[in-house]
This record gives structure tokens, C-alpha cells and sequence, in this order.
């Protein structure tokens, strides 16, 4: 009897465990095999188009990269210009109101602060010198706007404005373009540039101009010294035929002048001493010879003396006065010349030492 129930509870044992194990069966999900196929078949179509946007994505980084740095240089290439347009306009227009405030107002510390705004602007941004130059070249030479010009420019610091202006008058220098003569003229002459181009240039001018007026504004900035002997040569014959075909007195006499000045020593002074001893000689043309013997230009001998003497003796001489001067102010005179020379009535010497 006891076997039997054993046997019972073992067969119901074995029952549960079956059922157990064929219900958890049944539940878990069948795929078919035509979803097993579509989903390979997505799979495969999901794959194919990563990799179709992969290689469109890389042959939009590859393909266009020298299109994009194309664009970019044009991107900058049109800011700078754009920029530079605008400095142009910036520096010019403060420009233009500077001249407009010269015309329109009397408030002078006005003036001067827009002429310190520009300088500064000039100095911060180099480009603007350049600019400011190039307007320069539009104005005519002698107009006020460019005398303005000129002075900011001279009051730059660091050779910034010396910089510019020679360069500018370099620029302007062409032997074959009366202006651009006249320019390069007009800025030394106005700045006193000093260099060996800028001496060359005038040199070229005052031997080759081809207007007598720039030849010689071209020599009065000139020095001897700088002059070889041959074109110092060049240089005296070129006055000595000015003065033979000049009929104003005035030129004349201020070519005699230059003559003088470019004359050796030797020269200068028997030049000097014939024209003082010539009555028939302009008298302001004596009065240079005085001025040259003032200065010390004229050799200070015994001729030059009793020259100097013969003219103060001439009473009712146009030039005795300064005559008389010149002899007390440059020479040694004794105490016997110098009582002779207070003789003359209306002339007041100062007390001989």
C-alpha cells in the first residue's frame, strides 16, 4: 500500500515537471522565416546606406576643400578691401574737415585738436600716410590744402613724416614733367630734406630743367660744395647766359648774385671788387657785393679795404652809409681811419674798441 502512493506521488511529480517545462517552451517568441529574411534584408539596405552617406560625407569634406579655401581668401581679400575703403574715406573726410574748420572757424584750439586726431590716426595706421599722400598728388602744388599736408606730415615722429615726405618728393620728380618738377621743388623747398637723392635730384633739375624758373629755384637750394667743378662750371656759364639775355635789372642782379655765390674765392672777389669800382653799375647790385663782404664771402684784403674806403668817401654815394658800416663792423681799422671816417657829416659809428 505504502508503495503505491510512492509511486503515485512520483508519477504526479514527474507530471508537474513536464507540463512546467513544455508551457515555458511555448511561451518564448517564434520568428518566421520570412521575418528572419526581411529583417536581413533591412539590415543590409540600413548598411548599404551608412556607407552611401559615408562616402557622400567624405567627398563633401574631400571634393570642395579647395572651393572653401578659394572662398575664404575671397572672404578676406574683399574685408581688407573693404576696410581699406574705409580708412581711405575715414582719413581723407577728417581731412576735409580739417580744412572746413580752417574756413568756418576762429576757435584755433579746434583746429589744432582735429590736426593732432589726424596725426595720431597717421601714426597708429601706416596705411593712411599712404592714402593721404595719394591725395596729396590730386591738389595743386601751391594750393593751401597741400601746404597742410606738408606740415602734419613734418610733425610725425620717429622720421615717420621725413619718411613720407621724401618719398613723396621722389615720387613726384620726373625730368620730363614740368609738375612733377615742381612738386618735388615745392616739398624740399618747404621741408629742407637733406639727402643724397634729394641733391642728385635737385642737381639734375638746376643742370637740365628745362624752365629756367626751376633751374634756378633748383640752385638757390644748393650749396657749392655739393657741386663737382665741372658742374660748378656748368652751373656759372648757364647764369652767365641768363644774365646777358635778361632784360629785368631785378633778375639780373639776382643772377650777379648766384654768380657770386658759385664763384671760386679768387673769382668772387675780383667779380665783387670790379663791381663796386664801376659807377655805372646798378646800385643794388653794389649793395649785394656789400652784403656777400658782410657775410664773410668776400676776401677781407687791403684791396677790398681801400675799395670799401673809396665809396665812403664819395659824399651824396647812395652806399656810402653802408659802406662806412661795413668797414667798422669786418675790418681792423686804426684810430686814424676811424677819426676820418666820423668826418662825415649825418653818419653815427659805433665807439671804436
Amino acid at each position: 500500500m505504502y508503495l503505491r502512493v510512492l509511486f503515485v506521488v512520483i508519477a504526479l511529480c514527474l507530471s508537474f515537471y513536464l507540463g512546467y517545462k513544455l508551457g515555458v517552451s511555448d511561451s518564448k517568441p517564434r520568428l518566421s522565416t520570412n521575418t528572419i529574411s526581411t529583417s536581413n534584408s533591412d539590415t543590409h539596405e540600413s548598411a548599404l546606406g551608412i556607407t552611401q552617406t559615408h562616402e557622400v560625407a567624405t567627398d563633401a569634406l574631400d571634393t570642395p576643400a579647395n572651393a572653401l579655401e578659394t572662398n575664404a581668401l575671397e572672404v578676406d581679400e574683399l574685408i581688407e578691401t573693404q576696410n581699406n575703403t574705409n580708412i581711405s574715406n575715414d582719413i581723407v573726410d577728417l581731412f576735409s574737415e580739417l580744412i572746413s574748420l580752417q574756413h568756418s572757424s576762429s576757435d584755433y584750439r579746434l583746429y589744432g585738436s582735429k590736426i593732432d586726431e589726424i596725426r595720431q590716426r597717421l601714426i597708429d595706421n601706416p596705411t593712411d600716410i599712404a592714402i593721404i599722400s595719394e591725395h596729396f598728388e590730386t591738389l595743386a602744388t601751391d594750393s593751401n590744402e597741400s601746404y597742410v599736408i606738408v606740415s602734419i606730415l613734418q610733425g610725425l615722429p620717429d622720421k615717420q613724416g621725413v619718411n613720407a615726405l621724401t618719398q613723396l618728393a621722389l615720387q613726384s620728380l620726373d625730368y620730363s614733367n614740368e609738375k612733377g618738377n615742381q612738386q618735388f621743388l615745392e616739398i624740399v623747398g618747404r621741408t629742407g630734406l637733406t639727402n643724397e637723392s634729394i641733391t642728385n635730384g635737385l642737381k639734375n633739375i638746376a643742370l637740365y630743367g628745362e624752365l629756367s624758373e626751376q633751374r634756378l629755384y633748383a640752385l638757390d637750394m644748393l650749396m657749392p660744395f655739393q657741386l663737382t667743378q665741372n658742374e660748378n662750371q656748368a652751373v656759372l656759364a648757364q647764369l652767365s647766359q641768363m644774365q646777358l639775355s635778361n632784360e629785368d635789372q631785378g633778375k639780373a642782379n639776382y643772377l650777379f648774385g648766384q654768380t657770386l655765390r658759385f664763384s671760386d674765392s679768387q673769382s668772387r672777389t675780383e667779380l665783387a671788387l670790379n663791381t663796386l669800382q664801376d659807377d655805372s653799375i646798378d646800385i643794388n647790385r653794389q649793395s649785394i657785393v656789400l652784403d656777400f663782404i658782410e657775410l664773410g664771402q668776400i676776401e677781407k684784403s687791403q684791396a677790398t679795404k681801400e675799395t670799401l674806403f673809396a665809396l665812403a668817401r664819395s659824399q651824396g654815394h647812395p652806399l656810402q652809409e653802408n659802406a662806412i658800416k661795413v668797414l667798422v663792423s669786418s675790418f681792423d681799422i686804426n684810430q686814424e681811419e676811424y677819426q676820418e671816417l666820423l668826418t662825415f657829416d649825418g653818419i653815427e659809428l659805433p665807439v671804436l674798441r
